[in-house]
């Protein structure tokens, strides 16, 4: 029963195994009686058929198992009726309503379909782009440091701030097609998480160095609030780091010259989890913009004037914590700063067991 329920087949074997259910309930129905109220499963041999078998052969077994409930309850069940009419239109409205039945699943199983095809095609796309664009990127990020290393002296001032703004590009842009590339794995199944002893503290400052030029640039105060002892998390480092790096590059990215950038984390011991939080001063959001902000593909208008972007980091983060079990969570006011965070369990040391050095850098 669990093959049939569960398995693939081909339209003749999933016509087969219809008509077979639709006399197996039509025998139990005849063997209770319609006081038992047994003939609604007519309906599950007509859906079983519908949607393994598609429209014209659940159309059958619909008109099959109309007929074979009107038999089994007038007939032979002999249920007595005021007139044969009424018997006849009993028949229509069941057939109907079997035919209802097969049409809306096979329109939803069109649909489920088509939107699969949709999703694959997009992945695909975005995979493929994602990885040619990140390969010509690394080409140019090639060209660009032979070029620094050619120059005498380290060239003029001019070249100097020419080749370090080419280098913040090609950074910028290796990030966003990091970002499509995951989202479209995400959105296939195909990121697999390393669940492993993680330390905040390493994947922080390495977001932190990749934006220090723009820290130092719009002279942003960086605040690291940390407990004194390492806090071990419970989750997949690469998976986590992108988290960390698109939270702190956004709050650098929105976030004013002078203004202030901090990343928490508070331990919560009832529960042995960690409250991990980026806090910034930056424009802030909307209560509106703040429900859509981690749809996917969404900028603010303000946020959209203040920095460029593709609208697709929060969304990534917001899916790899998803997959941790955990959830991203928004607090906002406009033109007053925003808060992103979420939380993760404590990784828990096995007894006897010492963690390598560089799992808690």
């Amino acid at each position: 029963m669990l093959k049939i329920l569960g398995g693939r087949f081909g339209k003749a074997e999933a016509t087969a195994y219809g008509a077979a259910m639709a006399l197996l309930v039509a025998a139990i129905d005849y063997a209770t009686g319609v006081e038992v109220g047994f003939s609604i499963f007519y309906l599950f041999p007509v859906s079983f058929v519908a949607w393994h078998a598609g429209r014209r052969w659940g159309l059958a077994v619909a008109a099959l198992c109309a007929v074979l409930w009107h038999f089994m309850e007038y007939p032979l069940g002999g249920r007595p009726v005021g007139h044969p009419a009424i018997a006849v239109w009993n028949a229509v409205m069941r057939g109907g309503y079997f035919v209802l039945a097969v049409l809306a699943l096979s329109r939803i199983k069109e649909s489920l379909g088509h939107e699969r095809a949709v999703s694959r095609l997009k992945g695909e796309t975005l995979s493929f782009v994602s990885h040619e664009f990140g390969n010509h990127l690394t080409v140019l990020g090639m060209a660009t440091l032979l070029l620094k290393e050619s120059l005498l002296d380290g060239g003029s001032a001019t070249q100097q701030k020419v080749l370090e703004t080419m280098e913040r590009t090609c950074s910028i842009l290796k990030k966003a097609c990091a970002n499509f590339l995951n989202a479209a794995r995400l959105e296939s199944g195909r990121f697999a998480l390393d669940i492993r002893r993680t330390e905040l503290r390493k994947l922080a400052g390495e977001a932190l160095d990749a934006m220090d030029l723009l820290v130092q640039q719009k002279k942003i105060l960086i605040e690291r609030d940390f407990p004194a002892d390492v806090v071990p998390l419970r989750a997949d480092p690469d998976a986590l780091s992108l988290v960390m790096t698109n939270l702190i590059g956004n709050a650098v990215k929105y976030t004013q010259e002078g203004g202030r950038v901090a990343i928490r984390l508070a331990v919560s011991p009832a529960d042995r989890s960690v409250v991990v939080s980026v806090e910034d001063t930056g424009i802030g959001m909307s209560p509106e913009d703040q429900r859509r902000v981690c749809s996917g593909f969404y900028r603010t208008r303000a946020g959209k004037q203040t920095a460029k972007g593709f609208g697709v980091g929060l969304k990534l983060a917001k899916d790899v914590l998803t997959s941790h079990g955990s959830r991203l969570e928004v607090s906002s006011e406009l033109g007053r700063g925003s808060r992103f965070h979420f939380r993760l369990p404590i990784m828990e040391s096995e007894p006897g067991r010492e963690e390598p050095a560089e799992a808690v850098a």
